[in-house]
């Protein structure tokens, strides 16, 4: 049971829509000034073996991404594109081919991306 004197330690309904609502399904908006975003992108792997990842939306600093790829059983493997850091806007990932494979294969890889960041 909340008491009347208990009131003050309670965040108005304001400071909670503005802290956590979002109008975008990928993003969710922590408190203290952080955000998590988790989307899908497909990946051309046309011979190319670094690819710009762009987040839905920009966070105010860099971000930390945690990617997944199913790459149609073509024996890639997906990492954060040498010399380069994540930033606000996005990654740069590489593409490596293994085994047997086709290393000119054009199928595209789908990766399952999680970021968090500063909102």
């Amino acid at each position: 049971m909340a008491y009347t004197s208990d009131l003050s330690s309670y965040v108005p309904s304001s400071t909670y829509a503005s802290d956590f609502s979002t109008s975008d399904s990928q993003v969710i908006n922590l408190p203290y000034g952080s955000k998590i975003q988790r989307f899908v992108v497909s990946v051309p792997t046309n011979g190319t073996n670094s690819h710009r990842i762009t987040y839905p939306e920009a966070f105010s600093g860099a971000a930390v991404p945690v990617f997944n790829g199913n790459d149609n059983s073509q024996s890639r493997s997906f990492s954060l594109s040498n010399n380069t850091t994540p930033d606000a806007t996005g990654f740069d990932i590489a593409v490596s081919v293994h085994g047997n494979s086709t290393a000119g294969s054009t199928d595209a890889a789908t990766l399952t991306v999680i970021a968090i960041g500063p909102r």
